[in-house]
């Protein structure tokens, strides 16, 4: 064989690895752009199927009372196809299940969902620091724990308790005070979601702070105090009166000078729902009207609840101060400098009863129960 014959072989055979060579790198890199691809889909499908959970809690929070199908029908309508919810079952404790398709990748997702939350809260009458109850003959006023202790508190209970006001809670019957169990105080916070809590009362309008984003939003005055006459249109939901520069809060923690004080009086009708204020409540009634509120009352700094010298409401024997829900002060700044006295929860001649249903109603938050949460 001759010279011009071997290297005449010899590219044959290099052109032939090279062609194999490029076919398998060719079908490599369509191979890992199909994978890529695929993957990129399924992530896709996978957060818009998370997405369609969160629109269900949502949906569920803010339309209590939907029949399931409603609720089905209500949520696909706000996903333009991005997500499909399959089923809602149950009622007090529902199981949701979210399907997204991207190309040929479906991811589906099923959670548990409770809206029970509020049974967490341990009595009537919730506060680090001290308790003061004032009763007179004026009015049938009370505290209430029903099958809880009235009053749970981290310091003391001062009752002065004159006529038909009592403090009651089983199952010990009537009760000066309740400790906070270790386990429960510092749990207990944990169950608000105050950053989720701030962002409803922002959609609704009802979200209050030194340094709004418009007129209509900035109520305080100078010295940041703010009163809040309870009138048509504004009496449900969830009402935030943040902190002046209208900041996060940071691990609870609030500088005494950027707390607000707020002031809540008694109007024509009732008011429900879940009030948050990060710094110090007034809660009073009128002359003329009564405050009534079911719900929670959350705050952060010291309450006063004053049923001032109205009388009783019309027609009944009842404080014009009644508060059907729970009540909880939190204190973050207990015994701050600028106060010689211990931070106090003050209670003077109003009811205050607790009821789960109540707070239900008021305000039902829907989350996912911890450990529910699986990929079908």
């Amino acid at each position: 064989m001759n010279k011009r014959g071997v290297a005449l072989i010899i590219c044959y055979m290099v052109i032939t690895v090279l062609t194999i060579l490029g076919a398998a790198f060719i079908t490599r890199s369509v191979s890992e752009r199909s994978v890529a691809s695929k993957y990129f889909d399924s992530t896709k499908a996978f957060w818009l199927a998370e997405g369609g959970i969160q629109r269900v809690l949502w949906t569920i929070s803010n339309n209590p009372g939907m029949s399931n199908a409603a609720l089905i029908d209500k949520v696909n309508s706000y996903s333009n196809g991005s997500f499909l919810v399959e089923s809602i079952s149950g009622t007090s404790f529902k199981t949701f299940t979210v399907s997204s398709a991207v190309s040929s990748i479906t991811r589906r997702i099923q959670v548990n969902a409770d809206n029970d939350w509020q049974r967490k809260i341990p009595g009537a009458v919730y506060s680090r620091g001290v308790v003061q109850v004032k009763f007179d003959k004026r009015d049938d006023a009370y505290i209430d724990g029903g099958v809880k202790p009235g009053i749970y508190s981290t310091d003391e209970v001062k009752s002065k308790k004159v006529g038909e006001g009592q403090i009651v809670g089983q199952p010990q019957g009537i009760l000066e005070n309740q400790p906070i169990p270790e386990t429960l105080d510092a749990g207990i916070w944990d169950t608000f979601d105050f950053n989720n809590l701030r962002e409803i009362a922002k959609a609704n309008g009802t979200y209050f702070s030194a340094e709004g984003t418009g007129e209509e939003n900035n109520p305080f005055n100078k010295s940041g105090k703010y009163t809040l006459p309870v009138v048509a249109g504004q009496t449900n939901g969830i009402f935030f009166f943040d902190a002046k520069d209208g900041e996060p809060l940071d691990d609870d923690e609030v500088d005494p000078k950027n707390e607000i004080k707020v002031k809540l009086k008694g109007a024509s009708e009732q008011m429900s729902g879940i009030i948050v204020v990060v710094g110090d409540l007034r809660i009073e009634d009128t002359n003329v009207y009564d405050f009534l509120f079911d719900g929670i009352i959350l705050v952060l700094d010291d309450l006063t609840i004053k049923d001032g010298k109205h009388g009783r409401r019309i027609g009944t024997n009842d404080s014009d101060i009644r508060i059907r829900g729970a009540v909880l002060s939190e204190n973050i700044n207990p015994g701050k400098k600028t106060r010689k006295k211990k931070a106090t929860l003050n209670i003077d001649n109003a009811t205050i009863e607790y009821s789960p249903e109540s707070m239900s109603s008021a305000s039902s938050r829907w989350s996912i129960v911890p450990g529910s949460w699986r990929e079908l």
